[in-house]
């Protein structure tokens, strides 16, 4: 693959319903940002502009990925790198 070839962006194959749930309950304002948090994930699942707001977790969740880069909300994901796709497992609020 050549540096300068576009790269297929990931998709969302899956939002689990409890997060789609929470999602849901939540402002428009706040939906409006977990939607383009989602965007910024499927961009690049392991990586961001800002280094803290997307992380690799680790324990008895390792292999999960974790987005914070909405004020406190969390997003805890799951990639699938063959299929490039995205499992949507929880979204939280953390302090």
């Amino acid at each position: 693959m050549g540096r300068d070839t576009p790269r297929t962006p990931y998709r969302i194959r899956h939002v689990r319903p409890k997060a789609e749930r929470y999602i849901k309950s939540l402002s428009p304002k706040m939906q409006r940002r977990i939607d383009q948090a989602m965007q910024k994930i499927c961009d690049n699942p392991f990586r961001n502009r800002h280094p803290l707001h997307i992380r690799q977790l680790r324990g008895e969740l390792e292999g999960l990925f974790e987005y914070r880069g909405i004020h406190s909300m969390r997003i805890i994901y799951e990639v699938f790198k063959e299929e490039q796709e995205i499992e949507i497992l929880k979204v939280v609020p953390h302090l």
